[in-house]
């Protein structure tokens, strides 16, 4: 159990690990409505004892300390991603990338954060865009992206692998159910 102030209950969002810290970012609550705060859990906080000590049990740890959520929110008035769910997000190094793809209505946008996040959005407004999060200043930045930009999507699946983020798949802003396979190359970024 964590107590204290934290990220309110939700879905359909992303947790990255960066260090020792696990990041969550957006989502959609209980009342539909779609988040683009930032999160996070220090595990080094946190000791973890099994739960079961019977043959053929899962070890399921249980958190046996008191670890605390600290918000990871940016100056007021500094730029960051519109509120999103149904996006994915890789770690790299101490970045954090998003990948939202943009709505019809929507103009090209990333983000920037020791981790990218890509795609996502509000149904069945999803974006294509593509954020970056400085975890040491919490800054966002927009990452602008050239080359062949995967269309607006939520609900797809991403991995980094060596310095390239493979996106596959979700769902369009008609509903289509996507099955393609496009590559982002954040060196080049």
């Amino acid at each position: 159990m964590v107590n204290g102030p934290g990220p309110c209950g939700r879905y359909v969002r992303t947790v990255t690990l960066v260090g020792s810290n696990l990041f969550v970012f957006g989502g959609v609550g209980i009342d539909q409505r779609c988040f683009n705060d930032i999160w996070a859990l220090g595990l080094d906080r946190c000791t973890f004892a099994p739960r079961f000590h019977e043959p053929f049990l899962l070890g399921i740890p249980a958190v046996n300390s008191n670890p605390v959520w600290e918000s990871y929110e940016p100056a007021p008035g500094d730029r960051k991603p519109p509120p999103r769910c149904a996006h994915v997000s890789v770690t790299t190094g101490d970045r954090i990338i998003v990948f939202v793809p943009l709505s019809s209505s929507s103009s090209p946008s990333s983000l920037i954060i020791t981790s990218c996040r890509f795609g996502g959005g509000q149904y069945p407004h999803w974006y294509n865009d593509t954020w970056s999060f400085n975890i040491s200043t919490r800054k966002w930045t927009e990452l602008q992206c050239a080359g062949s930009i995967p269309s607006p999507r939520g609900g797809h699946a991403a991995v980094l692998v060596d310095d390239v983020v493979y996106v596959l798949g979700g769902i369009a802003n008609d509903g289509t159910i996507l099955g393609d396979l496009a590559a982002l190359n954040l060196s080049s970024k």
